[in-house]
């Protein structure tokens, strides 16, 4: 009888081995998959696909962290079915709690108690740590140890890759504005200058100038002069294809990367831009209680094929456009040149 309980016992201790063991047999296998990822959209969209399913979470979702507002906020690619009172309840729980990975359970309004399992998301700069995210989990039973040392396996994976798409999109876009930052304009107007040259096709690009922007910087301050740069960008991302480009060249300087685009055709997309700028109702940019009004400048530079005083290089390019913009300023701003 003792023999039969001691081999009774032996197998379930077995049984609960292979259990660990095929658990982390799939966290390998999922760290796997994410470092082969090569966008930020597919990593998440695996990430949570995998561990919601095989954990079988109610909910799963990565939580992105902004800095400027100091919270945490839903990732348009998490496939959250997390209650809305519960989810708020964890960003505020993970926002005091960030420091370390946090489990606790709670009720919902119908009394059905829910186990949350946020783990944090985040890399070491010069000893202090900087948050990027957090993965936040949620289901009816808890999560067993070796269920949260696999997700936090999972999670260390996730983060890493996730940090290192970050700081690439960083280098890439402009903080403020949200369009390609100055290293990246000058990458994507070099090589589409180069396709143009090579195969004699056109080739458009616009400056793009905020008028009068240092007087309502200094009349209305910086906030202000933020808000403003923001709308504009905005502007000019609604009117523009897919397949051109927008960035900060410097402070309320835009331009923009026309290609297969001609003289004329550039000129009634910089029309449109102008048009959209001086009809946009800024209203978060207010004197007392009325928007300002604000209008930009545009200079036109083009490649054309057989052209005698087509540019040869990026800077010819901007140099006209910067030309052409002067132009503008100089016929009473709020103009194409």
């Amino acid at each position: 009888m003792a023999k039969g309980k001691d081999l009774e016992g032996k197998l379930q201790r077995l049984e609960e081995t292979v259990k660990k063991l095929a658990v982390a047999e799939f966290a390998l296998d999922i760290v796997d998959k994410i470092m082969r990822e090569d966008n930020i959209e597919s990593l998440v969209s695996t990430t949570l696909s995998y561990v919601e399913g095989y954990f079988k979470a109610r909910g799963c979702v990565y939580l992105d962290y902004n800095p400027e507002e100091n919270r945490f906020m839903t990732d348009k690619h998490g496939r959250s079915r997390i209650p809305e009172e519960l989810a708020g309840y964890a960003r505020d729980i993970a926002k005091l709690e960030f420091s370390r990975d946090s489990a606790f359970s709670m009720s919902t309004k119908d009394n059905q108690e829910m186990t949350y399992f946020l783990i944090a998301l985040q890399k070491k700069n010069d000893g202090s740590k900087s948050k990027y995210g957090m993965l936040e989990l949620i289901r009816e039973t808890p999560f067993k140890d070796e269920e949260r040392e696999a997700i936090l396996k999972i999670a260390r994976a996730f983060g890493t890759a996730l940090g290192y798409f970050k700081s690439q999109s960083q280098a890439d876009t402009d903080h403020l504005t949200k369009v390609r930052s100055r290293k990246r304009l000058d990458e994507n107007l070099e090589q589409e200058l180069r396709r143009a040259i090579r195969y004699d096709g056109p080739l458009a690009g616009l400056m793009i100038d905020i008028d009068n922007f240092k007087i309502l910087n200094d009349s209305y301050g910086h906030q202000q002069g933020d808000r403003t740069l923001e709308e504009v960008a905005d502007a000019i991302r609604n009117i523009l294809r897919p397949t051109d480009v927008v960035g900060r060249y410097g402070g309320e300087e835009f331009v923009v990367v026309l290609p297969e685009t001609t003289k004329d055709s550039a000129y009634r997309i910089a029309e449109q831009i102008r048009t959209a700028v001086e009809s946009r109702n800024f209203e978060n940019i207010r004197e007392k209680d009325t928007p300002l009004k604000v209008t930009v400048s545009i200079g036109v530079a083009s490649y054309t094929p057989g052209d005698a005083e087509r540019p040869s290089n990026i800077k010819e390019f901007i140099d006209k456009a910067d030309m052409q913009l002067y132009q503008a300023k100089r016929s009473g701003r709020n103009k194409v040149c």
